[in-house]
């Protein structure tokens, strides 16, 4: 998550344009009973970065996910 944090920030740094970058990673808590996959969608922009997540046990590409459902 931070290489893409990371990533966004210098790709707008160089272009100066709204850079949307997306990962994923798994992750649980001890409430839960399996791990979980999140996708990250991380939005730069004049104002910084803007991350959001999404849980999902869906298979296909982060930004797919993201974008169409």
């Amino acid at each position: 998550m931070r290489s893409a944090r990371n990533g966004s920030n210098q790709l707008y740094a160089a272009c100066g344009e709204k850079v949307r970058s997306f990962d994923e990673f798994h992750y649980a808590t001890k409430s839960w009973k399996r791990t979980r996959r999140i996708i990250i969608k991380i939005e730069h922009a004049d104002k910084g970065s803007n991350p959001r997540y999404v849980v999902t046990n869906l298979i296909g590409k982060p930004q797919f996910l993201y974008d169409k459902l």
